[in-house]
């Protein structure tokens, strides 16, 4: 870099110094900015994908216990001889004599519980589950 002679010289520097430091701060504003912000909206995208995998393991438990609940109009005994069918997710699975689903993962590791009631003749499920942070949204 060739030396600034005159006063000409060090005003085009200190321009385009400027000029370079307003295109990075535009850049930061329109990129860097909404990127810190929503990034950590996203970090637990992938874990609660694979644990939406272990609600649909258990999906396929609800309606023999829902018709069981139907008939008997409890929840006593409604689970016994009931089975989850695992997917690649779902690693071990328990049908309680009550009707209570319990799926559990361990990529990531995960457990996720359905509670049958009945209210008013219908059958209603709670899902809950651990680690809420990776619970799809009806399970948080």
């Amino acid at each position: 870099m060739a030396p600034v002679l005159n006063w000409r010289g060090g005003v085009r520097v200190i321009a385009g110094a400027t000029y370079d430091l307003i295109l990075f701060l535009l850049l930061w504003i329109l990129v860097g900015l909404p990127v810190a912000v929503f990034m950590p909206t996203y970090q637990c995208y992938t874990s609660r994908a694979k644990v939406s995998e272990l609600v649909l393991a258990a999906a396929s438990a609800r309606p023999a216990i829902a018709e069981r609940i139907v008939k008997a109009q409890s929840v006593s005994g409604v689970g016994a001889g009931i089975h989850v069918e695992l997917n690649r997710r779902a690693k071990a699975e328990v049908v309680t004599n009550e009707g209570t689903i319990i799926v559990a993962s361990d990529d990531p590791p995960a457990v996720v519980i359905f509670r049958p009631a009945l209210v008013d003749g219908a059958v209603t499920w709670k899902c809950s589950g651990l680690p809420a942070k990776v619970m799809p949204v009806m399970c948080r």
